[in-house]
């Protein structure tokens, strides 16, 4: 059924630009600074299980976005080789400025107890997990730090957040990371030479972090499933420490290990060559005697590399389509890596 409280977000914006050529257009370069202030703001909001639902959508707080757009380019067209390069890079800063007559913080959960905070102050959807400390190398370092009852030295390390003396979920979550980035670029570009031409679009994000929970399963030392090689530089013994961020093997899960925490969030940076094209069309000449109009012949590749030190499959990912919370990795389908080759005739 139709809910008749919702109503339409409403955003202001106020923009300020500038746009300025030299060399006759050679160089150019626009600058834009932007200020969008939302109000109304839907978000999905955690309801009673007794409704039947997990969240309910409403218009519940106010959020500002600020940021600065850059585009630089650049075009040189007075040769036989033609060539243009745009380059762009665009920062944007989110933060909830409202949330409901009370202000109280939005928690949303995801996928193996996986948590989100939407809270005055901080940007839409933060992750709000347990955070680590490295390994208890040590029997002295368990009996030193506060930690579950069942936990073994070579398990993971928690901050006592709160200073309670103890580890629990509720009371030591705190903000560990965001899926918005620093900033975001591309650079595109095309040549032309003769009867070739080259084109390419690059894209980019830097700062943005994943909440890749699939390692609870794959990289949970725990022998039920195929780990990643990281689980060779495990806690061995005290003598055998490995890397200290990597906790011991155990057959069944043990103490603390799987709680949802800043060790499964990963720097989610990467620079990606989406498209590229090439292209041949036949030269006037031979096209009068074969008594054709145009033959192109091309060859292009969709998402061809990917560098990012993300261990998953693509650090694009948001696997849960709520704005309250992104950025989670649970499985999801990798991207696909397409070559094409095309022949275009006109007769």
């Amino acid at each position: 059924a139709s809910n008749p409280d919702l109503t339409w977000e409403r955003t202001l914006s106020t923009n300020f630009g500038l746009n300025v050529g030299f060399f006759d257009n050679k160089l150019t370069l626009e600058v834009d600074h932007y200020i969008s202030k939302t109000q109304d703001l839907l978000l999905q909001v955690p309801v009673s299980v007794v409704s039947g639902f997990d969240t309910s959508l409403q218009n519940i707080g106010r959020v500002n976005n600020t940021g600065w757009e850059f585009l630089l380019g650049i075009n040189n067209n007075d040769h036989d080789l033609k060539w243009n390069l745009n380059f762009n890079i665009a920062f944007n800063e989110n933060e909830v400025k409202e949330l409901g007559p009370e202000g109280k913080p939005i928690i949303a959960k995801g996928g193996a107890k996986n948590y989100f905070i939407t809270q005055i102050g901080d940007a839409i959807g933060s992750y709000y997990t347990l955070k680590t400390n490295g390994i208890f190398e040590t029997q002295e370092e368990l009996d030193s730090f506060p930690h579950h009852a069942n936990t073994r030295v070579g398990d993971i390390r928690y901050v006592d957040v709160n200073g309670d003396g103890k580890i629990d979920e509720s009371g030591d979550r705190t903000i560990t990371g965001s899926y918005n980035p620093d900033y975001t670029f591309g650079i595109n570009g095309g040549l032309n030479y003769g009867d070739f031409d080259l084109g390419f679009n690059i894209q980019g994000s830097q700062g943005n972090e994943v909440f890749n929970i699939l390692n609870r399963y794959i990289n949970n030392v725990e022998g039920n499933f195929n780990n990643k090689v990281e689980v060779l530089n495990r806690w061995i013994s005290p003598s055998e420490p490995g890397n200290g961020t990597v906790y011991r093997a155990n057959r069944v899960a043990a103490g603390s290990n799987g709680t949802s925490s800043d060790w499964h969030i990963e720097d989610g940076s990467y620079i990606r060559l989406q498209n590229v094209s090439l292209g041949y069309n036949l030269p006037e000449s031979v096209l009068e005697s074969l008594q054709l109009d145009k033959l192109r012949v091309s060859l292009s590749g969709q998402n061809v590399f990917t560098i990012s030190d993300y261990s998953g499959y693509n650090p694009e990912v948001s696997g849960r389509r709520t704005n309250t919370a992104p950025g989670e990795d649970y499985g999801t389908y990798p991207l696909a890596k397409t070559f094409s080759v095309g022949l275009n005739v006109s007769f």
